[in-house]
């Protein structure tokens, strides 16, 4: 399992143009095991983090910060806010993406990596103990080397340049509106080279029966 967020903050200049433009990492919890191992529930691989960002006009934002599967890179959970991610953020999205993985009252079988940078709302006592409770290992990335979330970085082009730059995003209150249907269609029908170009849902799922 993994989980990943994704971060694109702009520009003034860029923001006023387009609403939307660069983007930074926030972490990555990096798969330790192999997908076969993962399937047969014996071990299971770890995931990504890293956080989106809108600004308008108007001074408005929007983040969201999501968890993706580094195995299937099914989104499995995400949140979204028009202020900062913050502690409690965080820890809606770690337990929304076990209990999309495991079920609601389930824990992975086997302790699972939790990558991130060294923001605050990732490395506070509060966050890390949750994870634990979780069956998470709260693990950060080099301070020097915040780009070591590759799979991250390449999830932050897809939604950049396939959802975020076609739709329509004149304020916040729009593009929260439309996050659940960009993830949405991108685990049920965006194709991805690395699962032989086939949608995570449908990998996953044929994965499954072999």
């Amino acid at each position: 399992m993994a989980v990943k967020s994704i971060t694109c903050v702009c520009t003034e200049s860029c923001a006023t143009k387009h609403g939307c433009c660069s983007d930074k990492v926030k972490g990555l919890w990096t798969p330790e095991n192999t997908l076969a191992q993962w399937q047969s529930k014996k071990a299971i691989p770890a995931g990504a983090q890293m956080d989106w960002c809108c600004r308008f006009d108007n001074g408005e934002r929007v983040r969201v910060a999501f968890a993706l599967d580094c195995c299937d890179r099914e989104i499995m959970s995400w949140v979204a806010t028009t202020k900062g991610i913050d502690v409690g953020l965080v820890g809606d999205l770690m337990m929304q993406a076990v209990e999309k993985r495991f079920g609601s009252n389930c824990k992975p079988p086997k302790t699972i990596e939790w990558l991130t940078d060294n923001g605050t709302c990732y490395t506070t006592a509060e966050t890390r103990s949750f994870a634990k409770e979780l069956d998470l290992k709260p693990v950060t990335t080099p301070v020097t080397s915040p780009q070591s979330n590759g799979m991250a970085e390449s999830f932050v082009k897809t939604l950049k340049r396939d959802y975020a730059k076609l739709a329509n995003r004149p304020d916040s209150k729009t593009v929260m509106a439309q996050l659940k249907d960009w993830f949405d269609d991108y685990n049920s029908y965006h194709p991805h080279s690395a699962l032989g170009y086939l949608p995570p849902t449908l990998f996953r799922e044929k994965r499954s029966v072999t």
